[in-house]
């Protein structure tokens, strides 16, 4: 009888992360650099924004965040300025990308 009920629920742990791992959630990242009196830009920082179940999750709050004078590249990808006083310009790149990719690259192993 424990025999049965162990095999049971190791088939059910199995089964629940097997279909775990079929599933593919989607971040929304942002790529943001600046730019000070025409100046070439840099500072870039990273950020991870939020993160979805699905890719038309993740499209969809693009969408939410799209306004004028952005420029869609792809569905999964927006370009945008912010203009400050001071003639500061902050380009912003946001992008959805599967949870497999990490968009600031591999992690040091260190030695």
């Amino acid at each position: 009888m424990i025999a049965t009920i162990s095999t049971v629920l190791l088939a059910l742990v199995l089964a629940s992360a097997s279909s775990a791992s079929a599933e593919c959630a989607w971040a929304l990242w942002a790529a943001q650099e600046g730019s000070v009196k025409g100046g070439p830009y840099q500072g870039q920082s990273l950020s991870l924004m939020s993160a979805h179940t699905s890719a038309q999750d993740c499209i969809a709050k693009l969408d939410s965040l799209q306004t004028t004078g952005d420029q869609r590249w792809a569905p999964t990808t927006l370009d945008g300025y912010m203009e400050y006083p001071k003639a500061e310009i902050t380009h912003v790149k946001w992008q959805c990308l599967p949870d497999t990719v990490d968009p600031r690259g591999p992690k040091g192993g260190g030695r």
